[in-house]
């Protein structure tokens, strides 16, 4: 049975020495907005873009306890969906733009551990991502993960995401965010369930004290080029200065393209993870 959390407006309980547990991940909990549903302490993009057809729903295909959250990609228009998106936190629609924000968090978990099944249309990939941050003067990110889920999993199957830390700073906000469509064109049909949501503390990932990343050009108007001197797998996740995840991917190439043509001008935060290691880098888009 699912330990139900209360929260007390943003106050948020410590469950345990090691980590910090924070409210209804486990989905029991759900208010009526409107015509839709949503999960308590989370935000979905049906506040943002409801259109009569909801994203997001209450689903009682659960790994445990009565209820788990259903993503779903649904129909925009002929040939094109449109992907659902569920964010701890609160999600805003600045100026035609979703911006997100966090709930107030003080611990520095190791890992984010989640269940789900996956049901793919097309080449659709789930993506699921953790941010830390502090604010001192601007929104620093403190820690950072993502995991992609490119294959359908007819039953719930676990999934971890390893949290990189970037500062030994504590953090003071949390924001998790699930999406059932990562792609540029969503296929329709596509639905990502997810429930039992814990935090871990399994490994220890080390920055690296030496530069092995190379960008160039960098600061440029829209594409560079990203030259990896280790081989391996490399997991490069870019953010904001504001701690908002824009883009991730993985590779084991020796170099790979980064386009920000699409991008304001301003200062981002690239990270890659080589096995245990990180670099981080700034890149400027003029």
């Amino acid at each position: 049975m699912k330990c139900l959390i209360i929260i007390f407006g943003l106050l948020i309980t410590n469950c345990c020495v090691n980590a910090q547990e924070v409210g209804n991940f486990s989905f029991e909990n759900w208010h009526s907005a409107g015509n839709f549903m949503v999960p308590d302490s989370f935000r979905t993009k049906d506040q943002v873009t409801f259109n009569g057809n909801p994203s997001v729903t209450r689903s009682n295909e659960s790994h445990s306890g009565q209820f788990a959250v259903a993503i779903q990609t649904i129909f925009l228009s002929p040939g094109v969906g449109m992907s659902g998106q569920i964010n701890y936190g609160s999600m805003l629609n600045n100026s035609g733009a979703m911006t997100f924000f966090g709930h107030p968090f003080s611990s520095r978990p190791d890992m984010l551990k989640f269940w789900y099944k996956y049901s793919r249309n097309g080449n659709d990939t789930a993506q699921a991502s953790v941010t830390l941050t502090r604010w001192t003067n601007q929104r620093e990110i403190i820690g950072s993960g993502v995991i992609n889920l490119t294959a359908s999993s007819n039953s719930y199957t676990s999934a971890e995401i390893n949290i990189l830390y970037f500062s030994g700073n504590t953090p003071d906000t949390i924001s998790i965010s699930f999406v059932s469509s990562s792609n540029l064109v969503p296929s329709f049909g596509t639905t990502l369930y997810v429930d039992d949501i814990s935090f871990d503390q399994p490994t220890l990932l080390r920055e690296s004290s030496a530069h092995y990343v190379d960008v160039f050009p960098n600061p440029t108007s829209d594409i560079c080029s990203i030259t990896f001197d280790r081989p391996g797998l490399k997991t490069c996740t870019f953010y904001d200065m504001q701690g908002r995840l824009m883009s991730s991917f993985s590779t084991i190439a020796e170099k790979s393209r980064l386009d920000l043509s699409g991008f304001q001008k301003g200062m981002y935060y690239l990270f890659i993870q080589n096995n245990d290691r990180i670099d981080k880098s700034i890149v400027i888009k003029q």
